[in-house]
């Protein structure tokens, strides 16, 4: 029985090996293109975790800003309450120093 290639028997071999070299040879170069492109896409992946890291570092530091901000803001806006406290409670001693005034320069005869 004699080596056979789709049904036919081989009548050639060395134009065969040689068929079979150029295959082999072909096959080689697209894995190593596979190789090279997996390396690249390595490298990128990298890159994508090196930026999603320095990202949630960045998104980290945000927060704790808007924090310390909105703590701050807090603060002020209970100071300015306070000043409007004051503030009103000012304008009623001078509004009833005002209308005592009035009244007391009546009362002494003022306006006859």
């Amino acid at each position: 029985m004699s080596p056979q290639v789709d049904d036919e028997p081989i009548r050639d071999v060395p134009s065969e090996l040689k068929r079979i070299d150029h295959y082999l040879t072909r096959h080689g170069e697209i894995l190593s293109s596979y190789g090279d492109r997996m390396t690249l896409m390595d490298a990128r992946l990298k890159l994508v975790e090196e930026y999603t890291v320095t990202r949630k570092i960045a998104e980290a530091r945000e927060d704790e800003r808007d924090k310390a901000l909105y703590s701050r803001l807090d603060r002020i806006e209970k100071d300015i309450d306070g000043i409007k406290g004051l503030g009103s409670k000012a304008l009623w001693v001078v509004g009833s120093a005002v209308i005592l005034a009035i009244v007391t320069f009546a009362l002494k005869g003022g306006f006859v």
